[in-house]
């Protein structure tokens, strides 16, 4: 079972029709729903997801999710995590030069 087969069980057959699997890039398994300006999807109970705008190949969306959810545009998270990443080096670092001394 993967893990988006439990939202087709729950969805009426029009919503089925417009549920796709595809394969991304990275060879995830995604699930591609299409919406239309003002439709929204909602991830879990408290986040919701709004087609706000679509000018040519770009899509503006709302969320609405309680304040304690952080939300990132992807290329911001990845470079958080790298900034982590160094930190936590810097630290292993300072770390293992404290015990030398």
């Amino acid at each position: 079972m993967n893990k988006f087969e439990g939202a087709i069980i729950h969805c009426n057959s029009s919503l089925l029709d417009k549920l796709h699997h595809k394969k991304t890039v990275e060879e995830q398994e995604m699930l591609i729903l299409t919406r239309r300006i003002g439709e929204s999807i909602m991830i879990g109970d408290n986040i919701e997801v709004v087609v706000s705008n679509i000018r040519g190949r770009q899509a503006q969306v709302s969320i609405n999710a309680p304040n304690e959810i952080k939300i990132y545009r992807k290329e911001i998270y990845q470079k958080i995590q790298e900034q982590q990443e160094i930190q936590e080096q810097q630290e292993i670092q300072d770390d293992m030069v404290g015990r030398e001394d």
